[in-house]
């Protein structure tokens, strides 16, 4: 329910005239008639004094029914792909392999294509400019090993726990 709406069925569950209530908030009738056509929102120190007065919390006013309901469809999201993953680890392995495969590729190429760029031909020796050229490839190749481990890592881990004679320790 919008806020106005809440405004309007609040002040009449209490039989209050839109003047009474906006004596009691401190405000114009004005303002409350605004409020109720939803023309205007009432800042945060009106929303309290209207909580107070309408005796609920300023949740209850604002009416966070949605919120809570999208917040609770998103943890539920969550553990579904969490549960998902916890069941797959082996899969989620050969996927992350897969892109610790292609960050490597990536840097070897990279150091293929690159690896005579920037260097003086008479001395022989690295541009300042052009050192980057040198150094991405090498960290792509490093990064991508460290993430073919991880990958390798939980599909053993996954294999292991799901044959017989292997005991989780905790």
């Amino acid at each position: 329910m919008e806020i106005s709406k809440k405004i309007i069925e609040l002040r009449k569950k209490r039989q209050m005239t839109q003047e009474e209530l906006a004596n009691r908030v401190n405000v114009s009738r004005q303002t409350v008639s605004k409020w109720e056509n939803g023309t205007v929102l009432p800042d945060i120190n009106n929303l309290k004094e209207l909580s107070r007065v309408f005796e609920v919390s300023v949740d209850e006013l604002l009416d966070n029914e949605k919120a809570v309901r999208d917040d609770n469809e998103i943890v539920e999201a969550i553990n579904y792909s969490a549960g998902i993953v916890k069941k797959h680890w082996r899969k989620v392995g050969y996927v992350v392999i897969i892109y610790g495969i292609a960050m490597t590729l990536f840097g070897v190429v990279g150091h293929f294509m690159f690896r005579d760029f920037g260097y003086d031909p008479f001395t022989g020796e690295l541009f300042d400019q052009f050192a980057i050229f040198h150094i991405v490839p090498k960290i792509f190749i490093g990064l991508g090993i460290v993430v073919i481990v991880i990958g390798a890592v939980l599909s053993i881990k996954d294999y292991l726990k799901n044959h017989r004679g292997y005991t989780h320790r905790q």
